[in-house]
């Protein structure tokens, strides 16, 4: 979904979806991405029509990766979201070209406490101190190769180079076919940048963690990936009875609650335990 976030109400009615449409499992994958299971040709449509109904966003063309807390984290450097935003209404024609690889992967880290570091991505854009952005390729934080630093539109520029190269290398290519010789003809400053290192982050988030505004949220992870639908219903109902009014998936096959009253937290913990 766009932003990575659902309503609790969208989630459930996605959850309802998966058992009228699929055989009733959600899952949520190392990426943090959403996947329901057991869809037949026939399914498909009404699905569809389903998560329209829902109010569900899903961007078209390539799928984009975005830190979980964008907006709320009380370290970020930068609201991904927002360059998530800008890369889709400047880029949406290259975005969305049939030439790319289907799977294609794109991740935007705007800093804070949950890092993105771990994915592997085609094209990562990583925030920096002092509204820059670093541009690399081909790998996760340690072993991506960087490729620009600048500003937003900058960033947004050496974005926009590296989809025409792919495209004109068609829908096989991804990061790592293109050579060395053509990268550095189109990104001069692939020689001299080095990567400002962000500071430690946590390692897992599950558990509570405190906002920007000193809130507290719960995230939880699903057991194996995955839940049953009518499971997963029951925990968000409770969930939204204490407050829960916001889903944002997260890597490592979880979700955050936003808005849970904290008195509330243990209860919720013991709930998805119980689910």
């Amino acid at each position: 979904p766009a932003g990575g976030a659902l309503t609790t109400l969208q989630f459930r009615q996605l959850a309802s979806a998966a058992a009228r449409y699929g055989n009733g499992i959600v899952e949520i994958t190392a990426r943090g991405n959403l996947q329901i299971r057991g869809l037949r040709s026939e399914s498909v449509g009404p699905l569809a029509a389903d998560i329209d109904v829902a109010g569900i966003i899903l961007p078209d063309g390539v799928a984009i990766e975005i830190s979980p807390l964008h907006g709320i984290d009380a370290g970020e450097i930068a609201d991904a979201a927002d360059m998530e935003a800008m890369l889709r209404s400047k880029l949406s024609d290259l975005l969305r070209s049939p030439d790319l690889a289907p799977k294609l992967s794109l991740l935007i880290d705007g800093g804070g406490q949950f890092s993105l570091s771990a994915l592997v991505a085609d094209i990562r854009i990583v925030a920096q101190p002092e509204g820059q952005w670093l541009v690399s390729i081909a790998g996760d934080e340690e072993g991506a190769i960087p490729l620009a630093f600048g500003i937003a539109n900058a960033a947004v520029d050496a974005v926009s180079d590296l989809l025409q190269i792919l495209i004109a290398h068609g829908r096989r290519a991804r990061a790592r076919d293109i050579n060395a010789a053509m990268l550095r003809a189109h990104f001069p400053q692939i020689d001299s940048i080095r990567s400002i290192r962000p500071a430690p982050r946590k390692s897992s988030f599950v558990g509570i963690t405190r906002l920007r505004n000193s809130d507290a949220v719960l995230g939880v992870r699903l057991k194996f990936g995955q839940a049953k639908a009518a499971d997963l219903i029951s925990f968000l109902t409770s969930a939204e009875s204490a407050g829960a009014r916001e889903i944002r998936l997260a890597p490592d096959r979880g979700f955050f609650l936003i808005g849970l009253a904290e008195t509330a937290i243990p209860d919720i913990q013991n709930a998805a335990v119980d689910h």
